[in-house]
C-alpha cells in the first residue's frame, strides 16, 4: 500500500523544510490519511493575519487520487464554500489532479487562490457578483469574515 509512505514521506519533508504558509501541519494521532493544517493568510490581502484551519482526508489510493481538502469554519470566498467544506481549486479536480503534486503545494495554491479569486469558477455566486461590482465591499466582507473565523 502506497498512500500510508507517501503521505509520512510528505510529512517528514514538511518537518524538514517548513514552509511560511502553513503555520502548522499535523496529522490526526488515530488516523495517517487525515491532516489537521493551519495556513496563513497572504500578505496584502483581506485574508491577512488569518490562520485558515484546513481539514485534509487522503483518500486510500493517494497520490494517484486528489486529497479531499475543506476549510473547518466559513470562508468569504467566491471559490469556497460558505461554510468551506468545498474549495473550487483546479489542481484538486477529477481529470487535472496529478500524482506529482504534494500537499504542502496544495497548500501554496490555496493561499494563491484567496490572493487571487476566480470569477470564472466561482462557487458562491453572490461573493463573485459583489467582486465584480464592487471590490471594496467584498474586500470588507472577506476581512470581516477573517477576523472573525480565521483566529
Amino acid at each position: 500500500m502506497a498512500a500510508p509512505r507517501r503521505i509520512q514521506k510528505e510529512l517528514m519533508d514538511y518537518q524538514a523544510h517548513p514552509q511560511a504558509s502553513i503555520a502548522s501541519l499535523t496529522p490526526r494521532a488515530d488516523d495517517i490519511y487525515k491532516w489537521d493544517i493551519v495556513m496563513n493568510g497572504p500578505a496584502g490581502t483581506p485574508y491577512a493575519g488569518g490562520r485558515f484551519r484546513l481539514l485534509v482526508q487522503f483518500p486510500p489510493n493517494y497520490p494517484f487520487e486528489a486529497p479531499k481538502v475543506s476549510f473547518a469554519h466559513p470562508v468569504y470566498h467566491m471559490n469556497v464554500e460558505k461554510d468551506g467544506s468545498h474549495v473550487c481549486l483546479n489542481s484538486l479536480l477529477p481529470g487535472t489532479w496529478r500524482p506529482t503534486v504534494k500537499m504542502t503545494t496544495v497548500v501554496d495554491e490555496l493561499a494563491a487562490l484567496l490572493a487571487n479569486p476566480n470569477p470564472d469558477h466561482a462557487v458562491v455566486a453572490e461573493y463573485a457578483a459583489l467582486f465584480n461590482t464592487d471590490r471594496v465591499a467584498y474586500d470588507r466582507a472577506a476581512r470581516e469574515c477573517t477576523q472573525h473565523h480565521a483566529h
